[in-house]
């Protein structure tokens, strides 16, 4: 017996939630990647302090490591728009979520990306960044790494192609359980706070190949603009559920459930999906412009 799914969309004020917890956890993880970065270039100018002892030939004026941050912009293909979703939990009370969710049809995600760049004075570079994108409560997010060569055309212009790899997060919210008694569970989980976000969480990973011009406008800043093609391949959705393990909500908790499970009724366009729902495509072009600042020159 199919159960009935009325319930109407989710208000407006849980998405505008959703979205200043994405900016917080994203203003974090743009911490962790700077970090990264920055003892990644600790690295490389200890190796660069060494061959000057040696060798006194090599200098970060043929090569150089650059900071960058800047806007991007990411595909994102949603196939279906029209989702059914209900999930019944495992405590003794029962605390059902039911949603009918419209995503936005949009085909761009709009964002953030910061990274490092370093280049040798052979011509090769290497770059690690993150991405941090939304639209319309859809939140993306990726880690990049990138190998390329520097083409001096003049002083004031360099050519870099780039062969990327990485991986990739999606996240869309699918509406939140209310606690209508002691907690709430999933699987061993659980929850006491007075609700559960609930999100469909889609990972991939992909290759792209693509071009960086760089512009230098002197020998502290310069500017960067970059295209590349992203061939995604999806690693399958499961249901996402976040809260708090206690009543006060100090204690965070998580956990996820496959599509297949017999208390996950996820329906697109009225057939149930089981398996994998293949709803987003994340392949496709993707742009950034971006301000650079050299670093150890």
């Amino acid at each position: 017996m199919e159960l009935d799914l009325t319930k109407p969309a989710i208000p407006s004020n849980l998405a505008a939630k959703a979205e200043a917890n994405f900016l917080i956890k994203s203003v974090y993880a743009m911490l962790k990647v700077f970090l990264f970065s920055l003892t990644a270039l600790f690295s490389l100018l200890a190796v660069e302090a060494c061959a000057q002892q040696t060798s006194g030939a090599l200098s970060l004026a043929n090569g150089w490591g650059k900071f960058y941050i800047g806007a991007t912009v990411e595909p994102l293909a949603i196939s279906s728009t029209d989702i059914q979703f209900t999930y019944i939990d495992e405590s003794p009370s029962v605390d059902p979520l039911v949603a009918d969710v419209s995503l936005n049809s949009g085909k761009i995600a709009y964002g953030l990306n910061v990274g490092m760049e370093f280049s040798y004075p052979s011509g090769i570079t290497w770059s690690f960044d993150g991405t941090f994108t939304t639209n319309a409560g859809n939140n993306l997010s990726g880690a990049n790494l990138g190998l390329g060569y520097r083409f001096k055309l003049s002083d004031r212009f360099f050519v870099i192609p780039v062969a990327n790899a990485g991986i990739g997060n999606g996240n869309f919210k699918l509406g939140d359980i209310q606690n209508i008694s002691t907690y709430i569970q999933v699987n061993e989980t659980q929850f006491y706070s007075k609700e559960v976000n609930v999100k469909l969480r889609d990972q991939y990973g992909y290759v792209a190949p693509g071009l960086n011009v760089f512009i230098p406008v002197n020998n502290k800043w310069g500017i960067q603009f970059g295209g590349s093609y992203k061939y995604a391949f999806n690693r399958g959705e499961k249901i996402s559920f976040r809260g708090y393990s206690d009543s006060d909500e100090s204690e965070r908790a998580k956990d996820q459930e496959k599509l297949s499970e017999d208390n996950v009724h996820f329906y697109l366009d009225g057939q149930r999906i089981r398996r994998e729902a293949k709803l987003i495509d994340f392949g496709g072009f993707k742009g950034q412009a971006s301000v650079v600042f050299f670093v150890g020159r």
